[in-house]
């Protein structure tokens, strides 16, 4: 599962990605990459042979505006030019 120890391994990972740039942090960059890491992690109670099974925990996207929905009718289809 998600614990706080990872949580803080993964910010801290990504913060040292911008410090060691030696490059002036933009303010609330630590906020923006907290928010990142956080939408990153998947408990691993939901990984079914490796993949995320988006049924057992029903993903709630951003469509837009104030418009949010939840995934029920989930398929598979290959990109332009893949087989």
């Amino acid at each position: 599962g998600i614990t706080k120890s990872s949580f803080d391994t993964a910010v801290e990972r990504n913060m040292a990605r911008y410090k060691g740039k030696g490059q002036k942090l933009p303010p609330g960059i630590e906020q923006r990459i907290k928010e990142s890491v956080l939408r990153r992690l998947i408990d691993d109670a939901v990984i079914r042979d490796g993949m995320v099974d988006y049924a057992a925990f029903m993903p709630i996207s951003r469509l837009g505006y104030r418009d949010y929905g939840r995934s029920s009718d989930i398929f598979q289809k290959n990109r332009p030019g893949q087989e």
